[in-house]
């Protein structure tokens, strides 16, 4: 008996490491809706890295992490009072450090089920509505039921022109200081929004007496590769991005 319950006090141990030690890569529909259902409360709060490889064909992108059953069985009074706040606020993943999302690749003439409409886009300023006004609100849901404020998100986008709008939109309205356009890597760009300061359909009241107004989510990254049919001009977009908005000079 005795050496039974060592195994599996070290199993407990393993699967603990696991969990916390890893990049935990999910692309499930079921999961990236109701993962809360099948995985224990002790279990969600193991997980520090997590990318979700999103198919809106599959679940809607406004679905994500929307069942209710969240489990928080057997959670000890140590860890609970460390994360008391997130517990309290719902949190899917109250301990997560990183998050990426991102989505699968188009090909030409599909639907963009993100969006509701087929790539290549025709038409710039329906691209720009959709993103500004149903994309980007939504992930801010998604976040905000999901992860602490505190956890490093990173939003990859599907299309390089999914990237460029963001970018415009952003810049139009944070400014260009704010939004930080950089280089993400060889081949990479990314910028920063900033989150709204009230996100629609949440309390105000209730996520200030969970978390704290002076702990709300200051915003997350917006990544994109650079597409090799435009390699020269995806590559060359952060030298002459103030030409191509018409935006002057840099002050």
């Amino acid at each position: 008996m005795g050496w039974l319950l060592s195994c599996k006090q070290a199993y407990v141990e393993g699967i603990d490491v696991l969990y916390r030690t890893n990049t935990i890569h999910i692309s499930s529909p079921v999961l990236m809706r109701s993962i809360q259902d099948v995985l224990s409360g002790h279990r969600l709060e193991s997980i520090a890295c997590l990318e979700l490889v999103w198919q809106p064909k599959m679940l809607p992108l406004k679905l994500g992490f929307t069942d209710n059953n969240t489990q928080w069985h057997h959670i000890s009074p140590t860890f609970y009072e460390r994360h008391e706040s997130n517990i309290l606020a719902g949190l899917i993943f109250p301990c997560l450090r990183i998050l990426r999302i991102s989505f699968a690749r188009l090909i030409y003439n599909e639907k963009d089920y993100t969006l509701g409409i087929e790539w290549p886009y025709r038409n710039k300023s329906i691209l720009s509505h959709r993103l500004r006004n149903h994309f980007l609100p939504t992930i801010d849901r998604i976040l905000e039921r999901a992860v602490p404020p505190t956890t490093d998100v990173t939003v990859s986008c599907s299309k390089w022109d999914w990237y460029q709008e963001i970018d415009h939109v952003l810049m139009e309205t944070q400014g260009v200081e704010e939004t930080r356009m950089q280089h993400a890597g060889i081949k990479e760009f990314r910028c920063w929004r900033n989150t709204p300061q009230e996100v629609e359909n949440l309390s105000d009241s209730a996520l200030e007496d969970a978390i704290g107004a002076e702990e709300r989510r200051k915003g997350f990254w917006i990544h994109a590769y650079i597409e090799e049919e435009d390699y020269e001009g995806q590559l060359n977009y952060g030298l002459n991005r103030r030409d191509v908005y018409n935006l002057g000079p840099e002050l």
